[in-house]
């Protein structure tokens, strides 16, 4: 991304660009979120991270709508279904991630990885121990047969991917990946229950 323009910005534009995107309610806003909430220093100035950090923060705490439109994202999700030829490891992980990612905007959460969040959220009393041992063993479970798969494309010489094809799957593989994604109806759950008033 570094190559484009577009995204190499002083700290002004960029508090104005994430006030935007969090006034609004449109598709192509909620994705901007989802690509750039997760920024983080890895050279320069540091305090500039910081700065925009904190702006965000301060303009989350404010409650704006974006955040119901961003759970209603969440829920629109569709989880993955075990049994079909090819699955995406990216896409089926999402639930998860985005279940983490919303409840880190409602609560000011500083870290950028999803188990982070998760533990972070399980700290300050928003998620019961059970669900978040419960998250994060789903989380785990799909990066680690997503890991897997990339690693054995690479041994075969081929370019990672996401796409697991599922016939391939070992028969503990196959357990864990339908155990995982039958998990993730009770994170929408409580997001449906928080943010919507209904479970």
């Amino acid at each position: 991304m570094t190559d484009n323009p577009r995204w190499r910005q002083p700290l002004r534009v960029w508090a104005m660009t994430f006030d935007d995107w969090l006034a609004s309610a449109e598709p192509k806003d909620i994705l901007g979120l989802q690509v750039f909430f997760d920024f983080r220093t890895v050279a320069g100035d540091k305090s500039l991270a910081q700065e925009l950090r904190r702006r965000i923060d301060a303009r989350l705490a404010l409650e704006p709508p974006f955040l119901l439109h961003y759970a209603q994202y969440a829920l629109q999700y569709k989880i993955p279904r075990p049994g079909g030829r090819v699955l995406n490891m990216k896409d089926a992980m999402m639930p998860v991630v985005n279940f983490a990612r919303l409840y880190a905007f409602k609560h000011g959460i500083p870290e950028t990885h999803t188990l982070d969040r998760l533990r972070a959220l399980l700290d300050i009393g928003v998620i019961r121990p059970s669900l978040h041992e419960e998250a994060g063993q789903v989380y785990d479970q799909l990066m680690g047969l997503r890991l897997a798969h990339q690693a054995h494309r690479v041994e075969q010489g081929l370019p990672p991917d996401n796409e697991l094809e599922t016939a391939k799957l070992t028969h503990l593989e196959d357990t864990l990946l339908r155990q995982a994604l039958s998990q993730m109806g009770n994170l929408q759950k409580k997001i449906s229950f928080d943010f919507l008033g209904s479970a």
